[in-house]
């Protein structure tokens, strides 16, 4: 199994800043979805920004005007803008199905589920770092009190039967 997160962490960097410029409130996937659609690039692309987008989309599908990422298994994962995003933080973190996981196992989650957005494992590390509940039971150790006793072996090596192959 491939990690979608390690092989194009690039491309996650460029999207979130893009996100984070927040052209006209469009969310992080427009100019993919648009490229995808239409065929078109925004009007201040470069030349350099118009073969990077090309390159992008080719990572992306877009099915009944929803847009879906492609992938290292095959899978198709729903790409969410910043607040089916937040949703979907909420929801399997601490909804009826959430278990207060840590920020990595929620973002494999996430991921099993079908949502993808690269922003994915910064948003989980803040949310964790913020729910209250997880907080406050971080620092309980779950294993019995007790002493630890050393175990000495009841067999000891015995080096006549070392050719016991032959």
């Amino acid at each position: 199994m491939h990690d979608d997160s390690s092989e194009s962490s690039d491309d996650d960097e460029v999207l979130a800043e893009a996100e984070e410029a927040g052209d006209a409130g469009n969310p992080w996937y427009y100019d993919i979805k648009n490229f995808n659609q239409e065929g078109s690039f925004p009007n201040y692309a470069t030349k350099a920004d118009r073969k990077y987008v090309r390159q992008l989309a080719t990572r992306y599908v877009l099915l009944a005007g929803v847009l879906y990422k492609r992938s290292f298994e095959g899978r198709l994962l729903r790409c969410l803008d910043k607040e089916e995003a937040q949703h979907a933080i909420r929801e399997l973190h601490s909804g009826l199905c959430g278990g207060h996981v840590n920020s990595q196992m929620l973002a494999k989650k996430i991921i099993r589920q079908g949502s993808y957005w690269p922003t994915m494992g910064q948003d989980c590390h803040k949310f964790v770092r913020g729910c209250m509940k997880c907080q406050i039971h971080a620092d309980l150790i779950h294993a019995p009190s007790s002493s630890l006793y050393p175990m000495s072996s009841l067999i000891a090596f015995r080096g006549e039967n070392k050719n016991h192959f032959h």
